[in-house]
């Protein structure tokens, strides 16, 4: 007999969950149309668990109610306030830099009336005669009516993270996961400094004591914090140029994380037992094009997105030396600028291409299901479930192809030069630029199929 329970459904798989649709009006404040909580395996684990999951759901729609209402009301950081107060002097025939342009005792007499109508509203403090004022927009346009020069805008990190949504986010085609991994990193910085700080007072200490704190007790991997920090810098360097303000440098610019943090460590090769493992789930467990997918990113060592974003035209199978060609395209991006490269297609990625080719033009994706924009991201998170069959370790995901790539052109003798001509890195070596592309195709292709050949 089921739990008749209100916002409680059994799933399939026999787990009891709490989904209550969210109200259309807070959808927006909440990011989300459903939220899902998990009770439960039985009846008395979810019973148990639902009045305080019931309880949590009750106050987070109560919290975005009244957000809701606030965002309707009123502003939400200083320099919105400032704007907004800006906006009604405006309407009323006041200019930031001449005022009301008036002569000196007009603009006196025009500023105190319109004091006096902004205020006649409130209580008055009966210590100090003046009007107790609740409302920041009209404080600020109080000051600024009142202010000899113009009142000087400041803007906080949460004005720099906006400013960034409009630039930089809004109308891309992933905005949804942009955002949502802007805001996950402005609620990092908050966290960690405590207050929503001023750009122009955000010191190195403050930079550093934000790195801190997205190492302290493993809160992230250290290359997910390196990109975080990346987030950051790049949103206060938008703010810096849009809002002016050259006097301020970017205090994220140059900061490192230490190589104590053990981020080589984040992702690991996989061993030959896991790897027999992951194949033969692959082998029967996932559609044609991801059997396809996984056969050239294990011979390639290419990343995900590299493989799922190809055309027809980059695969070049009539060339002397069969091979792909790495590049930008619309519809995918390059990790690095050395990430643009050639490709030799041997052993099973070599099998692969032809197989996937056939029948298409070279305007075509090469992998039709996987081949969008987000394309990469749905390979990667089928071909994660069947790892995640054969081991738990959270060190070991789809990139440890690449890492296993990476050993073998080590094990097999293959130049530091090759192996990064062949995994798209940028080592800095003069090297880099000898020989002509020919001359560096070929000797990929013997590295790799050397490297093949490494029993590990």
């Amino acid at each position: 007999m089921g739990l008749i329970v209100k916002h409680v459904v059994q799933t399939k798989t026999g787990t009891y969950t709490y989904r209550r649709r969210v109200p259309k009006g807070l959808r927006e404040v909440l990011g989300k149309t459903e939220i899902k909580k998990t009770l439960g395996k039985s009846q008395s684990q979810a019973l148990k668990r639902y009045n305080a999951i019931h309880k949590e759901v009750e106050q987070l729609l109560q919290s975005a109610q009244l957000t809701a209402a606030s965002n309707v009301i009123a502003p939400k950081t200083d320099f919105e306030v400032h704007r907004e107060a800006l906006r009604r002097l405006n309407e009323v025939g006041f200019n930031e830099v001449e005022g009301f342009g008036l002569d000196d005792d007009g603009e006196s007499l025009h500023r105190e009336v319109i004091s006096d109508q902004l205020t006649q509203e409130y209580p008055v403090d009966t210590e100090t005669g003046y009007p107790i004022i609740d409302n920041p927009v009209v404080s600020r346009q109080l000051l600024i009516l009142n202010s000899a020069s113009p009142v000087k805008e400041r803007y906080r990190f949460t004005d720099a993270v906006s400013l960034y949504f409009d630039e930089k986010v809004k109308g891309s085609s992933d905005e949804k996961r942009k955002r949502n991994r802007i805001d996950l990193v402005s609620t990092l910085v908050l966290e960690a400094l405590g207050r929503d700080p001023f750009i122009d007072s955000i010191k190195k200490r403050d930079a550093r004591e934000v790195r801190e704190f997205m190492l302290s007790d493993k809160v992230l991997t250290g290359s997910t914090a390196r990109r975080y920090l990346n987030d950051i810098r790049a949103i206060l360097n938008v703010a810096i140029d849009q809002f002016d303000l050259d006097r301020t440098s970017n205090p994220f610019s140059n900061l490192s994380i230490p190589a104590s943090s053990g981020t080589k460590d984040d992702r690991r090769a996989f061993t030959k037992g896991e790897l027999i493992d992951v194949r033969g789930r692959i082998q029967t467990h996932v559609n044609p094009e991801l059997q396809l997918i996984w056969k050239m990113l294990q011979d390639t060592g290419c990343r995900m997105a590299e493989i799922t974003g190809l055309l027809v035209s980059d695969v070049r199978l009539k060339d002397p030396i069969p091979h792909l060609v790495i590049q930008v395209h619309p519809h995918r991006r390059l990790k690095t600028k050395g990430s643009a490269r050639l490709v030799p297609l041997v052993g099973g990625a070599l099998i692969a291409a032809e197989k996937q080719i056939q029948g298409k033009e070279d305007s075509d994706v090469l992998f039709s299901r996987y081949g969008g924009p987000r394309g990469s991201d749905a390979a990667s998170g089928a071909l994660m479930k069947q790892i995640r069959k054969v081991t738990k370790d959270r060190k070991v995901t789809n990139h440890s192809l690449r890492h296993l790539m990476a050993d073998k052109l080590r094990l097999a003798g293959v130049t530091q030069v090759t192996q990064d001509s062949i995994l798209g890195h940028s080592s800095g070596n003069v090297a880099d630029n000898y020989g002509g592309p020919e001359m560096r195709l070929r000797l990929a292709q013997e590295a790799l199929m050397k490297a093949l050949k490494v029993d590990f």
